[in-house]
């Protein structure tokens, strides 16, 4: 994947059988993160289902905290973010372009 921006994991709060992880993103990239929609963090592929300006939520079982780099990280860490081609696609078809020079 393409590595889009940088981002800080903000917290990770335990609910259930799940982690709850928390991350703090550039806003101008938050337009493209949709609710249940995917999001790469660090490579790892996972569903947004809360969303701010700009913050976003996934939930993380425990296996995949166990084997990837999520386990290892705390609060404050940065991580690396790809957001959703299509949304970015859709964004380029919409937008006038200016005529080539």
């Amino acid at each position: 994947g393409v590595v889009e921006a940088t981002c800080t994991l903000d917290s990770f709060t335990p609910e259930g059988e799940a982690i709850i992880v928390r991350f703090r993103a550039p806003r101008e990239y938050m337009r493209y993160i949709a609710l249940k929609g995917p999001v790469c963090v660090d490579g790892i592929s996972l569903t947004a289902f809360s969303l701010t300006a700009d913050t976003f939520e996934v939930a993380v079982i425990p296996h995949t905290a166990a084997v990837t780099t999520l386990g290892s990280k705390g609060s404050g860490d940065p991580v690396n973010i790809e957001v959703d081609v299509m949304a970015k696609h859709i964004e380029r078809l919409l937008t006038p372009h200016l005529p080539a020079t």
